[in-house]
């Protein structure tokens, strides 16, 4: 298995990636089809784009175009010391994963809503602590149950070992990248069954490691 950096100047390898990002979160367990225009929130294929948002909010659109995708993933890869990385098949990306350093409050203000969670996301961290962020990892369907989600994710963080600093990754329950957090003795501070829950979502998980 061959891993291969993701680069921000490569647009061409950005929007494969971006095909790649779109089939893994239109699938089980995410089912991110389209979104509403103004709630943002995602519905699966039984309500496709072009439809009424159920909230009434305009017509539902796609929830990952090509061209917002490429835009959305290059500024990831964009921010301090990125670490990405894709695994291909027959020159297409079948696999993705990357984070960044951030510090924790950028981590709340970034991924957080409103003001009161925000704060409470930075007690749990540490607002000036820095840390490396497992930003994103996965899988297309058909490459799954392979332990290729595993793998990337020990690659960036093998790398990211060289910067010494301790790892923040957020991910749902029924994400593979539960699982594989549990592997790597990563420890809840939020999401658990004996943690805070988290206050905009109930299936999300956050974990610490240092």
């Amino acid at each position: 298995m061959e891993f291969e950096i993701l680069k921000k100047d490569n647009l061409r390898q950005i929007i494969k990636t971006a095909r790649c990002y779109r089939e893994t979160f239109s699938t089980k367990p995410w089912f991110e089809v389209s979104r509403g225009p103004k709630c943002d929130i995602f519905y699966g294929s039984d309500k496709p784009p072009g439809m009424i948002c159920p909230c009434g909010c305009g017509k539902l659109e796609e929830a990952y175009p090509i061209v917002k995708t490429t835009k959305y993933i290059r500024n990831e890869i964009s921010k301090p010391n990125p670490i990405a990385l894709i695994i291909s098949r027959e020159n297409k990306p079948i696999a993705f994963g990357w984070g960044y350093v951030e510090t924790g409050n950028e981590f709340a203000n970034e991924k957080y809503k409103t003001k009161e969670t925000r704060k409470f996301v930075e007690m749990l961290v540490g607002g000036e602590k820095v840390y490396f962020y497992l930003s994103e990892f996965g899988v297309t369907p058909k490459e799954r149950n392979k332990g290729i989600g595993k793998s990337i994710t020990r690659e960036v963080i093998n790398e990211a070992l060289k910067l010494n600093l301790p790892f923040l990754m957020r991910t749902n329950r029924s994400s593979f990248m539960d699982n594989i957090a549990r592997r790597l003795d990563m420890i809840p501070l939020m999401g658990s069954s004996n943690t805070p829950s988290d206050p905009e979502n109930n299936e999300r998980i956050l974990y610490y490691k240092e």
